[in-house]
């Protein structure tokens, strides 16, 4: 948003006042009395004609018009800014929810204007007005206003007309051949001059540099070939000091994180990890987690880089990543998502124009300083994530992590080349570090937003839909030491000892197609990609593929089928079942034989 008026609102404004001023004189000439104008003027004809009220004015009629007028100029000012705000946030001027903006500050004005109005006319001692006679007052007043609005209307026009003739004549008359240069020169300079200040303007605006990357396909995701070119120089004038603009971030790079590094505690292994991190939670933590909960979350962390866990409130999903992090000896990083989150700039702040400083967020903080910690495992919680479209606040993240690995990162502002940017914001861009990992909580609730296909395709999705039962253990637990390249490693191992056994990828594949042809549900490559990723995992953890395939099942298959309700459905469900049955052993795929079964109860 600009700091100073620009000339169309200094115009809006001046038709304002215009008016306003136009409305005194009306109300002047109108006057019964006839003290402040003569008699005969040709606003006292104008009422006659059309037949209103010519009353003796009162201290009372004066102040409500005053009051009213005062207040058509602050509703001026409150469209524009109004405006401003609606432009900030991509949002259509003459829009539906604009209109309704622009309605609701007009009815507060004109009430403030009518209430303050009648509270002078209780205190009102002239015989001519007081509260016994409002309906007096207000027919002069309104009627004053009316008036006043067609003069308006035919002056503006008279105005605008003569102006009109003015410009034909002008453009018709002949000129010299050396005006016309010097008519084209000015216009060039105009031009040149406009262009300079919209540079500028951009060059300060966090929102204007957004829509400067999204014309320009290198910065598209933040993802940049080429820097730019410090020859433009509209951002070198403006930009002060990387320790003035990004003052966090300088003491983080002032830190000296590089000498950090975490020593892995000897001899662990997957299934040590996860029996252990059972009783650990157990019995130190009194949560009481299933291991097949436990394990599609170490295996996830194998796959994708978003996790969500999802259910209803009060089943551990906040707790998890938290004593996860704890137990191999790191923290976890909370952020709570606000309803209010549209884009990205909510969680990692933007470039403030007024003040030359970047608003630094904890979460830019926090993904920041991993770049430097690359031996840590660095948990970015995002509770309750769909408290908000997870698309709009988080829409660049979901694309960047499609990403190879050196490629990820997130556009921040435009920066020159030459501009001597915090350590690892080359260009103004943020590293995605691979140590990252991104656990969103979700609730199922009327509060929350469905989370979409495009989000859950791109995520591990584990589901929290039962309560916790006690676990009993007979031996003590202790957190252990696990860095990401001790936690890589033991995943390499296992990619390279398990492999996801080709006859069960053929017969989850048919399982698929049946889900294609016959329940019209549509599965990406990407699924596969994920198991290649997770099977080695559970299997290392002493779990079975059959484990995995039937998380990834329920978790992100079958719940594409939760908002069709049609009985239609039985038949092709019934035959699923038989399907899983035929294909695979009739003790596997419990979870999704039980969410098939509560769809088929549900399309009676």
């Amino acid at each position: 948003m600009k700091k100073k008026l620009t000339s169309g609102e200094w115009l809006a404004i001046g038709l304002t006042i215009f008016y306003v001023i136009i409305a005194i004189l009306v109300a002047l000439g109108m006057d019964g009395s006839h003290t402040a104008m003569n008699k005969n003027n040709i606003f006292a004809g104008l009422a006659e004609l059309l037949n209103m009220p010519n009353i003796k004015t009162y201290s009372g009629i004066r102040i409500l018009l005053i009051f009213i007028l005062i207040f058509i100029i602050i509703f001026a000012f409150l469209v524009i800014f109004l405006r401003r705000f609606f432009i900030k946030k991509n949002i259509k001027t003459y829009s539906v929810r604009a209109f309704a903006s622009y309605s609701l500050g007009f009815a507060l004005c004109f009430g403030l204007a009518i209430g303050l109005g009648i509270l002078f006319q209780l205190g009102e001692t002239s015989k001519e007005g007081g509260i016994d006679k409002l309906d007096q007052t207000f027919g002069f007043v309104f009627s004053a206003l009316l008036l006043a609005l067609l003069v308006y209307v035919v002056l503006c026009g008279l105005v605008w007309g003569i102006i009109g003739v003015l410009n034909f004549l002008l453009r018709r008359k002949p000129r010299s051949e050396n005006e016309e240069n010097e008519e084209i020169e000015r216009l060039k300079e105009e031009l040149k001059k406009k262009e300079e200040e919209e540079k500028a303007d951009l060059s300060n605006s966090f929102s204007d540099a957004k829509e400067l990357m999204n014309a320009n396909p290198q910065f598209i995701n933040g993802v940049s070939g080429e820097g730019v070119s410090s020859s433009n120089g509209f951002l070198a004038k403006e930009i002060g000091k990387k320790e003035d603009v990004f003052k966090n971030l300088v003491a983080i790079d002032n830190e000296n994180l590089n000498s950090v590094k975490v020593s892995d505690t000897e001899d662990i292994s997957l299934k040590y990890i996860l029996d252990n991190l059972q009783g650990y939670l157990a019995t130190v933590h009194h949560l009481y987690y299933d291991k097949r909960e436990l394990a599609e979350f170490i295996a996830g962390l194998n796959a994708s880089k978003l996790i969500i866990l999802e259910g209803v409130s009060g089943t551990g999903k906040s707790s998890l990543p938290r004593y996860f992090a704890k137990f191999i000896g790191e923290e976890a990083y909370f952020e709570s998502i606000q309803v209010t989150y549209k884009e990205k700039s909510d969680l990692l702040g933007f470039y403030n124009e007024l003040t030359g400083k970047y608003n630094e967020t904890l979460f830019l903080e926090n993904l920041y300083k991993a770049s430097y910690e690359t031996s840590k495992v660095n948990l970015v919680v995002l509770d309750e994530m769909n408290i908000s479209r997870i698309e709009y606040y988080f829409a660049d993240f979901l694309s960047v992590m499609e990403f190879p690995e050196e490629d990820r990162r997130i556009s921040l502002m435009l920066l020159p080349e030459s501009y001597d940017a915090p350590d690892n914001l080359e260009k103004g861009q943020l590293i995605l570090t691979p140590n990252t990992y991104f656990i969103g909580t979700a609730n199922k609730d009327d509060s929350t937003f469905t989370i979409t296909d495009k989000v859950i395709d791109r995520a591990i999705v584990i589901n929290f839909d039962s309560t916790q039962k006690e676990l009993k253990f007979d031996k003590e637990f202790y957190p252990i030491s696990l860095s990401y390249d001790g936690l890589k490693e033991l995943f390499k191992k296992a990619s390279e000892e398990y492999k996801f056994k080709e006859s069960e990828r053929n017969k989850f594949l048919k399982v698929l197609d049946f889900m294609s042809t016959e329940l019209d549900i549509t599965i990406g490559n990407r699924i596969i990609r994920q198991l290649d990723d997770m099977v080695p995992i559970y299997e290392a953890m002493g779990l079975t593929s059959l484990d995995c395939l039937d998380a990834i099942f329920s978790s992100k298959i079958l719940r594409k089928l939760e908002s069709r309700y049609d009985s239609s459905l039985r038949n092709g469900l019934s035959r699923l079942s038989k399907l899983l049955d035929s294909e695979f052993n009739q003790d596997s795929f419990k979870v999704s034989k039980d969410v098939i079964s509560k769809y088929l109860r549900r399309s009676i």
